[in-house]
């Protein structure tokens, strides 16, 4: 297995999104299947629906593990704009201290409540795949030192653009309970990345650059029951990978989004380098 790890740079722009899988891997599945039934469709969204969802996302840019990020927060997902082939999302991540917190040994900076980080996704209708998706974010961090938090107020902001090619349907449509496959191969593109510090004062611009998915990952799907702060849902559990690396969507039809999320990836010594999980708070949605 290869990967491909982009750094704590790259990956600091990055903290709202959906889990992209960020590595590159080689395994092949045997696996067919032969749909018998379809009990779950892809849902259609209108402007206003929206989602709240409970994150935690811990990363490590090192094998180990002494310099990275963490985020520990709430982001709500609305759609915009639903016009053409192509939902319009806008994700505002809730600020608060620490909310963020990037660490390079015992250094680190935490966000404020004066940060604010969003992120617009362009989401195909067909198939509820990924299209485009913007971080952007600006705001206050402070310095801290191990336990010692430094009051000293950096203003930061940032902006990347990804873009995947082919569109890539995290979720493979139709879902029923059995179902078993491959999902599709992608390539992610990021475009226009940036920090600016101290208003412009310190820019760091990132150059383009491009990665593979995984290559023929499989997945198979179950019904299960499953309760969050939402409440309590019957899901098709999405498995899709293998033990060093998966990401496992929850879908609910009652929700027409994933009811819980998780993204997992080992660095290629069995360290952990990414771990994400979602847990839907709240919902604005009528199937």
């Amino acid at each position: 297995m290869k990967k491909k790890i982009i750094g704590i740079l790259v990956c600091m722009l990055i903290i709202a999104t959906l889990a992209i899988p960020i590595s590159a891997m080689n395994k092949e599945a045997t696996s067919v299947y032969k749909p018998i039934s379809i009990d779950a469709d892809v849902p259609t969204w209108e402007i206003g629906d929206s989602w709240t969802y409970i994150i935690y996302k811990h990363v490590t840019a090192d094998v180990n593990g002494t310099s990275g990020y963490n985020v520990d927060s709430e982001i709500t997902f609305e759609v915009i704009d639903d016009t053409g082939d192509y939902y319009t999302l806008e994700g505002k991540m809730t600020p608060s201290f620490g909310a963020f917190e990037i660490f390079m040994g015992n250094i680190s900076f935490k966000s404020t409540k004066f940060m604010k980080t969003n992120m617009d996704l362009q989401i195909r209708k067909d198939d509820l795949g990924i299209y485009k998706y913007q971080v952007y974010g600006k705001g206050k961090l402070f310095l801290s030192f191990g336990s010692l938090v430094i009051p000293f107020p950096i203003h930061y902001k940032g902006n990347i653009e990804w873009e995947c090619d082919p569109v890539w349907p995290m979720i493979p449509f139709p879902l029923f309970d059995g179902k078993n496959g491959t999902v599709d191969d992608t390539k992610y593109i990021g475009t226009n990345g940036y920090w600016n510090f101290f208003h412009g004062l310190i820019p760091i611009a990132f150059p383009d650059s491009s990665w593979d998915s995984p290559k023929h990952t499989p997945f198979e799907v179950a019904e299960e029951q499953i309760t969050v702060e939402a409440g309590t849902f019957d899901v098709f559990n999405v498995f899709v990978g293998w033990e060093d690396y998966y990401y496992m969507p929850m879908y609910s039809e009652k929700v027409g989004n994933v009811v819980k999320f998780s993204n997992y990836i080992e660095h290629d010594n069995g360290e952990l380098y990414f771990y994400m999980e979602l847990e839907l708070k709240d919902y604005n949605y009528t199937p």
